[in-house]
Parts: structure tokens; C-alpha cells; sequence
């Protein structure tokens, strides 16, 4: 009766074993769970390229650098959504072994259509691997590492994410100003006028100083909807790009169709020179405090500084 019982214990410690054993160590896939283990806080540079276009991203100190196809300052939280994307190359299935299909045009890992990035950690190259094409449902990507015929399905579909246009990681907001310091603002249309905004205790007034002396007025308030909507406007300069180098002469040789100047407490500016060009229907460019540079913005944001300047008239209470 004890070795009955002996052999069903044993039998029983035998099939608890088989139940438990496969989920407390993993099964053996024949492939890594992740495409490369890459310690994101040490990455000190990311490059990919996709045919004739190409992005390299430098760290520099705590900042991160656009290095191509221009330098720039990099947008910090496109570079950290990409940093997380390669914290988590994680691998789904190995797809195929066959060396035939390894720049197989079907994954879009060839030459011309692959996306191949590499990924730096100082001078120690931790990743070299090739991005191609999503699967039919957007879920996962296909990806192989360089100089390994292998061909694996992600996790995620991760070939997106490395958007091969500068425009995708630049530094968009240029600057921003405190609304609250500001202490008056000067609108210079040049040859149509000047619109100047000043403030005081009571608050905001404008004035309008025409190229007619008859047509010129002062308001000692503001209409606030319009007024808010331009203070919003000169706080925050946001440019969709760098003026492209084929404009930058014709720029030079221009007159600014509008000179924006902010003057804040503790004796501080910022002065924006606003140009629109008839051959362009959307854009328009910008430069800050007389900088060399040229920036690329949409023509929308000159709306305020357009308006007519009867809008910015507020109602003066009767006493």
C-alpha cells in the first residue's frame, strides 16, 4: 500500500513538473527576443537612410543635433519617442532563413526600399539592421540585421519611425516669451503703418500711426479677443522648416512686409522680420533679432500681425 501510494505521489510530482516547467523556462525559439540590447541613455548617435535621403542624429552634452542633411537643433521628444522605439526592438517570429530572401523585395529590405539604420553608443556600433515594409494588417514590420539573412517580424511595425524627412526632427519652437512680462508691442507695417501697443496699470491701449498724420488714432483699450490672439502669436514662434537655400538670396535682396517687436520687463527683446514672397502662396520666412539665418513658416502665422488695425480697437467704458 506504501509503494502504491510512493509511485502515485512520484506520478503526480511528475505531472505538476510538466505543467509548470514550460512556463518557468521559456522554450527555446531558435531566434533572440530582441533584434539588439541597446542601453538608450548611452546611445550618442542614430543615422538612417532610405535610398538618396538620410538622417543622422548627434547627441551633443545633454542635447540632441540634427547633423543630416542640415544642422539643427533636434526636436527632444521625437528623438526620446525614437529612443523608446529602440529600447524595444522586440521580435515576434523569424520569418525566413533563406538567404535568397534576404533583400527579397516583398519585405522591402533591399537597397533601395529598405530603411537601414545604425545606432552608436560612443564609437561602439550596437546596431546595423534593415527596417522594411509593414505587415498587411499595420501590426508588425519586417526587419533583418545587417549581414544576417534572417528575416524576422516585429513586434511592432517600427519601419515608420524613422522618418527619413529633417522636417520630421527639427526644432520647431524656435522661442517662447512670457505674455505676462510683456510690457509693449510694436507691429511695424512698414510703408502701411505702425501699430503700437503699450501697458499700463488699467491695461493694454494701441495706437495706429498711418503714413497720413489725419489717418492715425489712439485707443486706451483694446479689443482683448483680437489682442490675446497676437500676444499668443508673438509668444511662440513655431517654423515648419529652414528656408531652403535656393530662397536665401532673394531674401536678402527683400523688404520685410512686417517687423514684429516685443519688449519685455527688465529691458529685453525679441524683434521677428516677417517676409512674404509673391512667388509663394502658403509660405512665407522669417528671421529673428537680424540673425543670419532664414526660417520657413506658414503664411497663416502673419494673420494677426495683417489685421486691420480698426480690429484691435477695444470698447472705452463712458464714465
Amino acid at each position: 500500500m506504501k509503494n502504491k501510494n510512493l509511485i502515485l505521489g512520484l506520478l503526480l510530482v511528475v505531472l505538476v513538473l510538466l505543467i509548470v516547467l514550460p512556463k518557468i523556462v521559456p522554450e527555446d525559439r531558435g531566434y533572440p527576443e530582441r533584434l539588439a540590447e541597446i542601453d538608450t541613455s548611452r546611445v550618442t548617435k542614430i543615422e538612417f537612410d532610405q535610398g538618396e535621403e538620410g538622417v543622422a542624429l548627434v547627441k551633443s552634452g545633454v542635447m540632441w543635433k540634427l547633423d543630416r542633411p542640415i544642422a539643427f537643433d533636434a526636436d527632444r521628444k521625437a528623438v526620446d519617442r525614437l529612443l523608446g522605439v529602440l529600447a524595444d526592438l522586440r521580435l515576434a517570429a523569424l520569418v525566413t532563413e533563406n538567404a535568397d530572401f534576404a533583400e527579397d523585395e516583398r519585405f522591402e529590405l533591399d537597397d533601395e526600399q529598405a530603411r537601414r539604420v545604425q545606432v552608436y553608443e560612443g564609437d561602439r556600433l550596437v546596431l546595423e539592421a534593415r527596417f522594411g515594409k509593414a505587415t498587411q494588417d499595420y501590426s508588425n514590420g519586417f526587419v533583418r540585421n545587417e549581414g544576417d539573412p534572417r528575416v524576422f517580424r516585429t513586434a511592432q511595425n517600427l519601419g515608420g519611425r524613422f522618418n527619413m524627412k529633417h522636417t520630421g526632427w527639427i526644432k520647431r519652437e524656435l522661442f517662447t516669451l512670457d505674455k505676462e512680462a510683456m510690457e509693449s508691442i510694436l507691429v511695424d507695417r512698414c510703408d502701411d503703418g505702425e501699430l503700437s501697443f503699450a501697458k499700463a496699470e488699467e491695461g493694454w491701449s494701441v495706437a495706429w500711426v498711418a503714413p497720413r498724420e489725419r489717418d492715425s488714432w489712439e485707443s486706451p483699450a483694446v479689443e482683448t479677443g483680437r489682442f490675446g490672439t497676437l500676444q499668443n502669436a508673438l509668444a511662440k514662434l513655431r517654423i515648419s522648416d529652414l528656408a531652403p537655400e535656393d530662397k536665401i538670396a532673394e531674401l536678402e535682396n527683400a523688404e520685410p512686409s512686417v517687423i514684429s517687436t516685443v519688449n519685455l520687463a527688465g529691458g529685453q527683446s525679441r524683434q521677428v522680420e516677417w517676409y512674404v514672397l509673391e512667388s509663394e502662396e502658403s509660405k512665407a520666412y522669417c528671421r529673428v533679432d537680424g540673425g543670419g539665418r532664414w526660417y520657413e513658416v506658414y503664411k497663416s502665422s502673419l494673420n494677426s500681425l495683417e489685421k486691420d488695425p480698426e480690429d484691435y480697437k477695444g470698447k472705452v467704458e463712458e464714465e
